[in-house]
């Protein structure tokens, strides 16, 4: 079950699978601003989701996917995103990670991903992003939070099309501005690891927020205690959407002494020159 602290300071809702079609209109509502998210509670049998746990660890040890596991200050990441600055690294990367999900999901990860998102709105289709010549935008990355490593620091989506040049590539076909954040938790820390929504969304944010010497940083995160705070511990074969790109939010550092905190997810946005959502990260 999701723990949830401070629950009244953003609007979620939280149900099982089979409770999916009372919430057929989700990402509209998100979107109007009547709900400020949800929360999908054993998406993922917990056998599920521990055997994709191991599996991933596996994977990562082997050739070719070990090329697409990468250090961070939080502990890895797994696959591509439009944070690198070569595009066309970035479709290699992208390629090779949507072949890993196949594997690692047993070839049905993005029917999985659009089957349930497509239950979740009354109006639009889900789709892959693809750009010039066939290449298709990751649907998904993966992110390894490790004890004894820093948070994911305080951050909002609005802001990476400011940093990211490659965000071009997406931007020219979606509207960033109704960007949501998607993913499924596959292993729960022993402790830490939280969603940390913060009072304060992109509509109001300081100026002094969005310098490019801030960006991902402690500092900014330092700046961001004083707000209220709402935190979302989700169990594994969890599934949340929220909007990303509207609410300053952070993930905090994994403690305790081995299990990290694994995690797959991307971003999806409405497109510019047709009724659906596409799917990117």
């Amino acid at each position: 079950m999701a723990q949830i602290t401070n629950p009244s300071l953003y609007n979620f809702q939280v149900f099982s699978p089979a409770e999916m079609g009372r919430f057929s209109t989700a990402i509209e509502d998100i979107q109007s601003g009547a709900s400020d998210g949800i929360v999908i509670e054993g998406l993922l049998s917990p056998d599920e989701a521990q055997q994709l746990a191991s599996r991933f660890k596996a994977m990562t040890k082997t050739s070719p996917y070990d090329q697409i596991y990468h250090p961070t200050s939080f502990g890895h990441v797994f696959g591509a995103t439009l944070m690198e600055s070569d595009l066309d690294s970035y479709f290699r990367r992208s390629a090779m990670a949507r072949s890993a999900f196949d594997e690692l999901f047993l070839h049905r990860f993005e029917s999985l991903v659009f089957g349930t998102l497509s239950r979740l709105t009354g109006q639009f289709n889900i789709h892959l992003s693809v750009h010039e010549h066939n290449q298709v935008f990751a649907p998904a990355s993966m992110r390894i939070l490790e004890p004894g490593f820093q948070s994911l620091e305080a951050h909002i989506h609005q802001e990476f099309p400011m940093y990211f040049p490659s965000y071009q590539a997406i931007s020219s076909q979606l509207d960033l501005s109704t960007e949501l954040s998607y993913y499924i938790v596959l292993q729960k820390p022993d402790a830490g690891g939280e969603l940390v929504l913060y009072d304060l969304q992109w509509h109001n944010t300081p100026p002094h927020m969005l310098q490019s010497n801030v960006f991902l940083t402690g500092a900014r995160s330092e700046d961001l205690e004083p707000y209220d705070q709402m935190l979302l511990g989700l169990d594994a074969g969890d599934m949340i959407l929220f909007p990303a790109n509207r609410i300053w939010h952070k993930v905090a550092a994994v403690s305790g002494k081995e299990r990290e905190r694994i995690t797959i997810g991307g971003f999806l946005a409405r497109a510019r020159d047709a009724e659906e959502y596409r799917l990117f990260i």
